[in-house]
């Protein structure tokens, strides 16, 4: 007789998506102090090599040795009407964890929006899976 774990696929995602934006505040504090105008050039033009290289040393002043690079996309909505929010995407590319990210910044909040996710060592549990996961940013970011 097999056992299967009943869960919410959603549940899980959410989880996960709170660990890793829960990881990258400070990241996204530094993120928010770049004006939204440049994030709009930046992703509409896609030429501006500097700010390329400024959000790189961002990434990397936060979560040293390349475990997390800046995917050089991403994307800014400035409306008449609302805060501007940016977003850019980013991998994790951790011991046992590979993840593709979007991290969205605006207004004093960090979310993630979760594209891909997978273990190298994959437990059959989704929830050793995600401690998995804070454990491995925990190290990365320490």
């Amino acid at each position: 007789m097999t056992l299967h774990h009943s869960f919410d696929h959603r549940n899980i995602v959410q989880s996960r998506e709170r660990i890793i934006a829960s990881a990258c505040e400070l990241l996204a504090d530094d993120l928010r102090s770049i004006e939204p105008l440049h994030y709009v050039q930046l992703f509409q033009n896609n030429d501006e090599e500097a700010m390329f290289k400024h959000i790189d040393a961002l990434v990397e002043k936060h979560f040293p040795g390349g475990k997390i690079m800046f995917s050089y996309t991403g994307e800014c909505r400035v409306d008449w009407l609302q805060i501007p929010v940016a977003a850019i995407d980013l991998e994790l590319v951790a011991n046992n964890v590979f993840a593709f990210f979007r991290l969205f910044f605006a207004n004093g909040e960090a979310l993630v929006e979760l594209h891909h996710i997978s273990f190298t060592d994959m437990c059959s549990d989704p929830e050793e899976n995600s401690r998995l996961l804070q454990e491995e940013l925990f190290q990365i970011s320490a």
